[in-house]
């Protein structure tokens, strides 16, 4: 059995990580996030430590993987000091971290059996990836159908920009399907989403958001374009 720590806060962590037993075959995944998922969920919700590594070693003990997406210690470190059985395989999904932000990262990845760095090689995030395998993006593949102008995916563009997009078709909450674009705006430069448009062909402008240990600034200036002042979104959408 794959077990797979996805604790994160958002949906993009379970949404990686069922992403990635769907590739492997088969799994179980620890996440946090609420709302309809595939089999193999455990959603632990706010769980105090003790609980939850009593959980872990419960699952543990039937795995042959123990797979932990983004960080090596855990979102705040709960997983150090976790003894893993004798026989169990660790794993660790390396998405791009800031190393200032979360402490001891280096060190706690190299204890890891395997990393996989969820990237091709021409286009990781990390200027100094922790050694491991290149495996690709592990997003969901979208398909596209359908034609339109402009598409707007997400809510929460600054007010000021809100008349520039009055026209456009928007997308707005989970989706597997998009309309062709000539021009996409992505209000957001998570992982999942800048990855799952990149797969798909797309080059968007990202409105980047700021996150403790991600850095979707920088996620959007390799993927697209940055929109960080209304007139990135005038000169996008002139084009």
């Amino acid at each position: 059995m794959n077990l797979v720590y996805a604790l994160g806060g958002g949906r993009g962590h379970a949404t990686r990580a069922f992403e990635l037993c769907r590739r492997m075959g088969s799994g179980v995944v620890f996440h946090q996030a609420p709302g309809e998922w595939p089999s193999g969920s455990v959603c632990v919700g706010r769980i105090g430590v003790t609980a939850l590594r009593e959980q872990l070693l419960g699952a543990l003990s039937g795995a042959k993987r123990f797979i932990v997406d983004s960080f090596p210690g855990g979102i705040a470190h709960e997983l150090v000091g976790l003894p893993i059985p004798a026989g169990v395989r660790t794993v660790l999904v390396a998405r791009y971290v800031d190393r200032a932000a979360y402490a001891d990262y280096d060190a706690l990845a190299a204890r890891f059996d395997e990393v996989w760095l969820p990237y091709d090689p021409e286009r990781c995030e990390w200027d100094e990836p922790p050694a491991g395998v290149y495996i690709g993006p592990v997003v969901r593949p979208v398909r596209l159908e359908g034609s339109v102008d402009t598409l707007v995916i997400g809510r929460g563009e600054p007010a000021s920009w809100s008349a520039l997009l009055r026209d456009s078709t928007r997308v707005d909450g989970l989706f597997d399907r998009l309309p062709r674009a000539r021009r996409v705006v992505a209000l957001g430069a998570g992982y999942n989403l800048g990855w799952e448009l990149a797969t798909a062909g797309l080059k968007p402008a990202f409105l980047p958001q700021t996150r403790r240990f991600d850095d979707q600034f920088r996620r959007a200036a390799k993927l697209g374009t940055p929109l960080l002042h209304r007139v990135d979104l005038e000169g996008f959408l002139a084009c």
